[in-house]
């Protein structure tokens, strides 16, 4: 059975310098400020640097919090350095001594009272304006006592969840958000209470292997749902790992019962045989090893697998994707110099990426060109799934893409194709009634390609080597290629002369309209019939 890794704070509270280290950095990164951690004998050693000289006042305090709150046992002393970037010697230092801290149970006053809590404090003097009597006072406090006591009673406690970003505690009567404070929270130390009768609703989304969970509380003057960043820095929700998940499928449990009952009231026979039906239906169609992750294609749906280790940024675990959800996708094909990419456009997310954004994105996978044939065969069946009419008018060539729209032609230059063709990354539109040529050579020993001479442009002559750096030409290579841009010059060719048709119906309206002017000119006497004749010659050409 897979382990799941344990996370960064697990880590650090075991001592481990690169956790420590990583925590801090991400605390204090938005601030230009970088820490390196030595941990020698019981001493850990922290350099914090930043262009200017870091705040000896409240870094130093900020880092000792958040190393005591981790409860380290092997660590008793603490070192905090600030110094400039480019400096050798730091410009101070702080020591502390890192002691054990107990946490007192939350119900530590009422158990166990002290002698304060328990005597009732009465000043009395001859200038007290008091109109109570000791007897009053003595009742007054004991009631009070009482009423505490039986609040603590009803309100008697019933689970507490260990959250990635805090910590839930569920009670009788309320929710108790506890937040711990330090670099190894966004959020102040402390805690927030929640009362079950303030709760409108509240959203809970169940964390995968892939992505973590969280819940969300909606009170008065709060949206109703929220996403799982703004969960992250809601301070009515509270994010978990997968490891976590089964504490908060209990407070989940609890919450709809105390907040609403009907919730999730759903016929368990449908459930059961929707499943059986999608389960049956889902068959596979095909699997690719890619560089990153593993891509399955079933008949509703795409599973992108990672593992975990070196060879991958991400975390072990499996992404479902729908076809139904799939707005658009990238297809970048590999080559011997370069890995090819596919990316899943969903909703929220950027059109199209590059290789780098690529290998990070949970929605893609990188490739090497010995796995190219499988991802040809997953991209023919994307196409079926999500856009059948993806490639009709596109045409991939090797120094560009060529895509023939209803009024003109866009040459869109490949972002990785700088140093083999000489072009950058771009878009060129030409409109077909901009041009005046189409050459067309195949492929053969040498590339082929398609080259436009636009109006006023001078046709070029040099061939295959001008056609390479040329900004108006696409290159292409191998038979297969050769077939594909000839369907796209016969289609341009088509198009240019159905323009250059309606270019020609409209001169031929604006002569008619000329002519009716001058008719009416000569009519109303204000020009001669000589000049008529003259004027209609030369609109004619005659």
């Amino acid at each position: 059975m897979a382990t799941s890794q344990p996370n960064p704070i697990e880590l650090a509270k075991q001592g481990n310098v690169q956790a420590i280290t990583f925590l801090i950095n991400r605390s204090l990164q938005s601030k230009g400020i970088t820490a390196q951690t030595v941990l020698k004998d019981d001493c850990l050693q922290i350099m914090l640097e930043a262009v200017q000289i870091p705040d000896q006042k409240t870094l130093a305090s900020f880092i000792n919090t958040g190393v005591t709150a981790l409860k380290i046992v092997s660590i008793k002393k603490l070192m905090v350095y600030g110094r400039q970037v480019g400096e050798e010697i730091p410009a101070w230092k702080q020591e502390f001594e890192i002691y054990e801290q107990t946490v007192s149970s939350p119900n530590s006053a009422i158990n166990k009272p002290n002698s304060q809590s328990n005597t009732a404090q009465i000043n009395i003097s001859e200038n007290s304006k008091s109109q109570a009597t000791l007897p009053e006072q003595l009742s007054s406090n004991l009631k009070n006592e009482v009423q505490q006591r039986n609040v603590a009673v009803k309100d008697a406690f019933i689970l507490e969840c260990q959250g990635e970003n805090g910590i839930l505690v569920l009670t009788e009567m309320k929710i108790t958000i506890k937040r711990l404070g330090g670099f190894l929270s966004p959020y102040k130390k402390g805690e927030k209470h929640i009362y079950y009768k303030d709760i409108l609703d509240f959203q809970y989304k169940k964390s995968k292997t892939f992505s973590p969970g969280y819940i969300y509380f909606q009170v008065s003057g709060l949206k109703k749902e929220i996403t799982f960043f703004e969960a992250n820095a809601s301070e009515n929700a509270v994010t978990f790992l997968n490891e976590q998940v089964k504490t908060f499928e209990n407070a989940k449990d609890i919450i709809v019962q105390k907040v609403n009952p009907h919730k999730y009231e759903e016929s368990i026979s449908e459930n059961k045989n929707r499943q059986m039906d999608i389960v049956v239906d889902d068959q596979v169609l095909l699997e690719c090893q890619g560089e990153n992750g593993i891509l399955v294609l079933t008949e509703t749906k795409i599973t992108i697998k990672r593992t975990d280790g070196f060879i991958s940024p991400h975390k072990k675990g499996e992404k479902h994707i729908y076809y139904k959800d799939i707005l658009d996708f990238q297809y970048q094909k590999s080559n011997l110099l370069s890995p090819g990419y596919i990316y899943l456009q969903l909703s929220g997310f950027a059109k199209e990426i590059t290789f780098f954004e690529a290998n990070a994105s949970e929605n893609a996978v990188t490739f090497q060109n010995e796995k190219l044939t499988s991802f040809e065969k997953l991209k023919d069946i994307l196409v079926q799934k999500v856009n059948p009419h993806k490639y009709e008018n596109i045409f991939e060539g090797r120094s560009g893409i060529l895509i023939l729209t209803q009024t003109g032609i866009i040459i869109k230059r490949k972002r990785s194709g700088v140093l083999l063709s000489g072009h950058t990354a771009s878009e060129k539109n030409i409109p077909y009634k901009s041009i005046t040529a189409v050459q067309f050579k195949r492929a053969g020993i040498t590339v082929g390609f398609i080259q436009f001479t636009l109006t006023g442009g001078v046709e070029a002559k040099g061939g295959v080597f001008e056609a390479v750096t040329d900004e108006n030409t696409v290159t292409f290579a191998d038979e297969e290629k050769t077939k594909e841009f000839e369907k796209a010059k016969n289609i341009i060719e088509e198009r240019i002369l159905a323009a250059s048709g309606a270019a020609s119906v409209s001169n031929n309206m604006n002569d008619l309209e000329q002519l009716e002017k001058l008719a009416s000119l000569k009519n109303k006497g204000i020009i001669s019939e000589e000049e008529f004749q003259a004027k209609k010659k030369q609109i004619l050409g005659l």
